[in-house]
């Protein structure tokens, strides 16, 4: 920048000089003229000077004239790549405060994102079960109990319900019944950390979606599969299936992959879509086309 400067004052310094040089020039030149014509005689005549001066004026004046009109472009011109450089600046000072702002935007949206997953971290350590017969859980394991709970639940309801909707339905809320604390504070953290995502303004959300699902273990992407088909939670079901949340389902744990598999967009299994359709279309195989048995709950905590 400061090279820059130094070069355009250079510049116009050198303009400068020519045109004085230019003007001196025409100067000597009239004057050089007016000896070689009427000689180099001083003349004590008023009259005589007034000539001179005359003459000199009408040789001079017109290239002192268009001296100054270069004189005036050359202004002209500088005023007009200043005020290019000008905004050009301005504009380069734009973006970088635009740059600065999302770069501190971003900053902002992680530092909330990993508290946000921080604090789920908690929600999970400090999950705490036990059964009738005294047998206790914490943590991650939860998952696998709460689980086979689900299961047992799904297993009594199925016996009168057969659509799947209702079926869900009723299941989860006989499973809620029972274990509705441990999985609602849960879940909810949850869905507020998917839509904070979805509603950031993150260029990658995939990125921080895929931070997520890593820290999920099976059983909580397979409750989390049964928890969004619960006609209540139309707003988690449609996060789960933009952000592709079930790629790493495992469709074994599905209870009726037949007829749950697809209730869900096939956005919802983002790339991993062909494995999964290709292991229920084993299931259908293996059944014959029949329903699917439905499976056995993991344990019993009831």
């Amino acid at each position: 920048m400061i090279k820059d400067i130094l070069a355009a004052d250079g510049r116009h310094l050198g303009f400068s000089i020519v045109i004085f040089v230019v003007a001196v020039l025409l100067l000597v030149a009239g004057v050089v003229a007016y000896i070689a014509t009427f000689g180099a005689n001083l003349s004590g005549s008023p009259s005589r000077w007034g000539q001179f001066g005359d003459y000199i004026g009408g040789v001079l004046n017109p290239g002192f004239s268009l001296l100054a009109l270069a004189a005036l472009l050359y202004t002209i011109h500088l005023q007009s790549r200043e005020l290019r450089n000008s905004t050009l600046e301005f504009k380069n000072s734009i973006r970088v405060l635009t740059e600065q702002s999302e770069s501190l935007k971003l900053q902002n949206f992680e530092r909330t994102f990993f508290e946000m997953v921080r604090l789920h971290h908690d929600i999970i350590r400090d999950m705490d079960l036990e059964s009738k017969e005294g047998k206790r859980v914490q943590g991650r394991d939860c998952f696998r109990w709460l689980f086979g709970n689900f299961k047992e639940a799904y297993k009594e309801v199925a016996e009168t319900e057969r659509t799947p909707g209702h079926l869900i339905d009723q299941a989860y809320a006989r499973f809620g019944e029972r274990r509705r604390q441990e999985v609602d504070h849960y879940f909810r953290n949850f869905h507020a950390i998917l839509k904070f995502v979805d509603e950031s303004a993150a260029q990658t959300p995939e990125r921080y979606v895929d931070i997520l699902r890593a820290q999920m273990s099976s059983r909580e992407i397979n409750l989390l599969f049964y928890t969004a088909l619960c006609s209540y939670n139309s707003e988690l079901k449609q996060l789960l299936e933009t952000h592709s949340m079930f790629e790493n389902l495992d469709p074994d744990a599905v209870i009726n992959k037949r007829r749950e598999v697809g209730l869900f967009d096939r956005r919802a299994y983002g790339n991993e879509y062909g494995r999964i359709q290709e292991a229920v279309r084993r299931a259908t195989r293996e059944r014959g086309g029949c329903e699917e048995d439905l499976g056995s709950p993991d344990t019993d905590l009831n």
